[in-house]
């Protein structure tokens, strides 16, 4: 594992899918994956940020999203989308109670 730095130095990608236009296609991958140790914050943090940058930001969550399905929090690695595991399985649990709460008929709403 390489050792963090402050800033990560990213140059640009290539490629044909979405991915190639991703800010983390030509970053050290370490960043988006902190262990736990003194310096997983601050590489958290550094991968958010770079994220928040992203111009495919949208696509990395929706394929995040769609791959980890109905997976726990525990089974969701990464920081993806500038969203943490737990973060994404929270936003799943939200977009699925809205889901049921749209699809209830208005009739039961307002009789």
């Amino acid at each position: 594992m390489n050792t963090p730095k402050a800033r990560a130095t990213c140059v640009g990608g290539s490629g044909e899918d979405w991915r190639a236009g991703a800010v983390c296609a030509s970053c050290d991958p370490d960043l988006w994956f902190p262990v736990e140790s003194a310096t997983s914050a601050s590489m958290a943090a550094e991968a958010r940020r770079l994220c928040g940058t992203c111009p495919v930001a949208r696509a990395c969550l929706i394929e995040a999203m769609t791959a980890e399905g109905s997976s726990g929090a525990a089974s969701r690695y990464g920081i993806r989308a500038g969203l943490t595991g737990e973060q994404r399985y929270a936003q799943f649990r939200r977009q699925r109670r809205d889901a049921r709460i749209a699809r209830q008929p208005e009739a039961a709403a307002g009789n």
